[in-house]
């Protein structure tokens, strides 16, 4: 086997593979929409813009309300305590909507937030919110996996080393670095802190994770 070295080339294509695996998992479940059309008296709607203030709308001032056909919807949420995120969601109506006037609106049309859990979101929402929660979980399990299997490429002396202590490290590896450590036969004599570091990562789930990204159509 002929040696190879950890160069950053190296660690640059195994990071560019990886990102490749986690934008496949996330292309295979596909993304519902994120825009609805709905009537101007749609009551959800009309809760999530005026709120506990709805009963009030007919006695406001008219040069405190306006109309729109489109409302904003900012979503809040989240996949543990340490990650916050939110995207918009846009509810478009057939007929102008009342709307009052805040400072968060804007020339694309009357902005809200809304909580991910609020049993006012039409079911296509509450879709998008789990494909977006998805989406999130993918990034961070497949950003964990990135950061164990480069962990592991720098604390070896050679690819050589890492595929002889690992094995299926090489579902992670460019087949042109894999058929070149395959080329002409070279001993090492040394060896590095390689096994230390398998020691303090999951394999079998880096493994895993590899596996089920080949398998998948």
């Amino acid at each position: 086997m002929a040696y190879v070295a950890i160069s950053n080339a190296l660690i640059s294509s195994t990071q560019n593979n990886i990102i490749k695996m986690r934008d496949k998992e996330q292309d295979a479940v596909k993304a519902p929409a994120e825009r609805l059309t709905v009537p101007s008296t749609d009551a959800n709607l009309e809760l999530l813009v005026w709120g506990n203030h709805l009963h009030l709308r007919d006695q406001m001032p008219e040069d405190w309300k306006k109309t729109s056909n489109r409302v904003n919807a900012r979503i809040a949420y989240s996949v543990n305590a340490d990650t916050n995120s939110s995207f918009e969601f846009v509810f478009e109506t057939v007929d102008p909507i009342e709307v009052p006037i805040t400072k968060h609106d804007s020339y694309y049309g009357h902005n809200i937030t809304v909580p991910e859990d609020s049993h006012l979101l039409p079911p296509i929402a509450k879709e998008a919110v789990a494909h977006r929660k998805f989406c999130l979980e993918t990034d961070l399990k497949w950003k964990e996996i990135k950061s164990q299997v480069v962990q592991f490429l720098e604390s070896a002396k050679s690819l050589n080393e890492a595929l002889k202590l690992w094995p299926a490290l090489s579902l992670y590896i460019s087949d042109e670095y894999i058929d070149r450590v395959n080329n002409n036969p070279k001993r090492e004599k040394t060896a590095s802190k390689a096994e230390e570091i398998m020691a303090s990562i999951s394999i079998d789930q880096l493994t895993a994770a590899a596996v089920a990204s080949k398998l998948t159509v």
